[in-house]
């Protein structure tokens, strides 16, 4: 049986921003574990990713995520919970 401890949670989320705010990436990039991979100023969308230990961890990322100022919608996209991303030495979350 596989240890909880040892699975990572990762989570794809659209977000829709508010027209013409372009710090809400730099707002999200200071919520642990989230990443921007995708930032299209001119569709307002962004692409980011939720890297937590446990699924309670990405749903509170997540809601977190939909307050920021600016942010009119995020929307989970895909969620995986990965033993091998986890590889020796990671404790889960982001670093």
């Amino acid at each position: 049986m596989q240890d909880v401890a040892d699975i990572v949670h990762i989570a794809g989320v659209l977000v829709r921003v508010a027209p013409g705010d372009c710090e809400v990436s730099d707002r999200l990039a200071q919520q642990a574990g989230v990443q921007t991979h995708i930032d299209d100023a001119a569709t307002g969308q962004l692409v980011v990713t939720i890297d937590a230990p446990t699924l309670e961890a990405v749903r509170a990322v997540h809601e977190a995520i939909a307050r920021v100022p600016g942010v009119v919608s995020a929307h989970l996209v895909c969620h995986v919970a990965d033993a091998a991303a986890a590889g020796p030495g990671r404790t889960g979350g982001a670093s």
